[in-house]
């Protein structure tokens, strides 16, 4: 893990992944993650969203 950096929650929930973090992960605009909690703590992983073109392929592969 790298260093700690402190963020605050906005007033509608939302909270900003810092920068350094962004371009160290190589995070996207759009990129999509799944969530959870549990007492003081959030965890937050990275989902790969399957693009339009893998989608129609594995239709596709089941209509055969």
């Amino acid at each position: 893990m790298g260093e700690v950096e402190l963020i605050k929650m906005s007033s509608r929930g939302q909270i900003v992944i810092p920068q350094e973090v962004r371009k160290k992960m190589k995070l996207e605009e759009g990129e999509a993650f799944a969530v959870t909690g549990s007492g003081d703590t959030l965890l937050f992983k990275r989902v790969k969203m399957p693009s339009k073109e893998e989608i129609v392929k594995k239709f596709r592969k089941i209509k055969q």
